[in-house]
C-alpha cells in the first residue's frame, strides 16, 4: 500500500521498488502480490511491470488461467513493450500461446502463427484439446491461406481444421463442400431427452 501510495506521489522509484522488494519478501507465496505490482507499473516503468509478472507467474500456485489473459489485456491497452514481453514470455508454453493468440491483433496471430509453425511444424507441444482451440482461433482469421497449405501437408490435421476449411469454401461459394466437412467433422448437438408422457385413456361413459 505504502508502495502505491509513492508511485501516485511521484517519489523516487528507488523508494517504490523498496517498498515492493520487502512486500514480495515478506510473502513469498502470494502471487496476487507481484501480480498487483505489475499493474501499476503498467505505462510507466514497462522494465519493472515485466519483472514483478514474471515473478508472479513463477510463484509457486500462480493461476495461469486466470491472471495470464489479465496481463495481456491490460498490457494491450496501456503498454505496447509489456505485451511484446508477455508474448515472448509465452513462447513454448502452449496454453500461454493460446491466451496470447486470443489477445492477439490480427497481424500479431498472422505473424505469431508464422513463427510457432516454424518452431514446431508438427504442433507437437499442444495437447489435443489445446490444438482443437488453436485451430478454432485460426479458423476466424483472414487470410486461410496457411492453413489450406498446412493442411494439405497434415491430413490428419483435417479433424481440427475443418471449420477453417468450412468457412473458405463458404466464401468461395462452395456450398455443398463447406457442409460435407460440417456433415463429417462437426460434433453432432445433444438432443434433449424425451420424457415418456401419459398415454390417454379413452374410457366410455354410461349415461
Amino acid at each position: 500500500m505504502r508502495a502505491l501510495a509513492r508511485i501516485g506521489l511521484r517519489e523516487p522509484i528507488a523508494n517504490v521498488v523498496g517498498d515492493f522488494r520487502r512486500a514480495r519478501f515478506l510473502e513469498p507465496s502470494a502471487y496476487q502480490l507481484p501480480f498487483e505490482e505489475g499493474k501499476a507499473w503498467l505505462g510507466w516503468q514497462p522494465t519493472l511491470a515485466i519483472t514483478a509478472w514474471r515473478n508472479a507467474l513463477q510463484r509457486q500456485g500462480a493461476d495461469e488461467a486466470a491472471i495470464f489473459p489479465k496481463m495481456l489485456g491490460d498490457a494491450a491497452n496501456y503498454d505496447t513493450k509489456v505485451f511484446e514481453a508477455l508474448h515472448q514470455y509465452a513462447v513454448d508454453r502452449p496454453r500461454l500461446t493460446i491466451y496470447y493468440l486470443e489477445a492477439a491483433t490480427p497481424t500479431q496471430f498472422q505473424a505469431e502463427m508464422d513463427a510457432l509453425l516454424t518452431r514446431d511444424p508438427q504442433l507437437a507441444q499442444f495437447s489435443p484439446e489445446q490444438r482443437g482451440r488453436l485451430f478454432e482461433l485460426w479458423a476466424n482469421h483472414e487470410p486461410l491461406d496457411r492453413l489450406l497449405r498446412e493442411v494439405q501437408n497434415h491430413p490428419d490435421w483435417m479433424g481440427y481444421a475443418w471449420r477453417g476449411l468450412a468457412r473458405h469454401h463458404a466464401g468461395q461459394l462452395q456450398f455443398a463442400e463447406a457442409w460435407e466437412l460440417v456433415r463429417q467433422y462437426a460434433p453432432r448437438p445433444a438432443f434433449p431427452r424425451l420424457r415418456p408422457t401419459n398415454r390417454c385413456r379413452i374410457s366410455n361413459v354410461n349415461s
